[in-house]
């Protein structure tokens, strides 16, 4: 946390996070905070923070984008409107940290068989495209980038977060020879992925894991380096 995090929280957030009552006037010194109270204060922005976020994803959820508005986050949480504006100037910017936040795709332990490693990164972004929340979130990202600069560079972050795992097992396989060296990254990650957005998106079908691996399998009889 920088110095002007600390500063602008209130006499009431310090002493909250010390353990304290509410100072009557006198002041806090932030150059004056040990350790231990900027790591309280670190905790309490950042338990601010996922409570916000919390509270934001609900009201999608049950509401819609339109429902998430400072106001009914304010009213939902008890966090001062002050608060969500000095953080979330507007609510685009909610809407963006709300879907980043709950939309991260986890990290899966790389094993070296490319194989097994493609089907797990594939079965996890399966699993994420089959959360009706993320679902959702896709969909209204995509129809809103097309005339709003805002959403669509969210777009942009979402696209390189959701492949980034994928595409790194494949610069792996093709490091370890397991690939052609001609081998184009992103070619490669919409051979893999586009099976599943359609199955997904378009057919409305299950994505099942013979289907993540009749995908992998047809992908790999076609890339893998000779005697990999």
């Amino acid at each position: 946390m920088n110095q002007d995090q600390i500063t602008e929280l209130s006499k009431g957030e310090f002493a909250s996070a010390l353990g304290a009552e509410e100072p009557g006037d006198e002041s806090v010194s932030c150059g004056d905070l040990s350790c231990s109270t900027r790591q309280n204060l670190d905790r309490r922005i950042e338990r601010t923070r996922q409570i916000v976020l919390e509270t934001a994803k609900d009201l999608f959820d049950s509401g819609g984008w339109d429902a998430v508005t400072h106001l009914a986050v304010s009213e939902k949480s008890g966090i001062g409107r002050s608060t969500l504006y000095r953080h979330w100037p507007d609510t685009v910017s909610l809407l963006r940290d709300t879907v980043l936040e709950y939309s991260k795709i986890g990290e899966v332990p790389h094993t070296g068989d490319v194989e097994s490693d493609l089907f797990q990164e594939l079965r996890f972004f399966a699993l994420h495209l089959q959360d009706p929340s993320c679902e959702r979130s896709i969909v209204t990202i995509l129809e809103r980038a097309a005339f709003d600069r805002q959403f669509s560079d969210l777009r942009q972050r979402l696209t390189a977060d959701f492949v980034k795992p994928i595409a790194d097992t494949l610069a792996d396989g093709v490091r370890l020879g397991k690939f052609r060296e001609s081998l184009n990254i992103d070619t490669a990650v919409a051979m893999l992925t586009g099976p599943l957005l359609y199955q997904a998106f378009f057919a409305r079908q299950p994505l099942s894991d013979e289907f993540v691996s009749t995908t992998v399998h047809a992908f790999l009889k076609c890339h893998l380096a000779a005697g990999a």
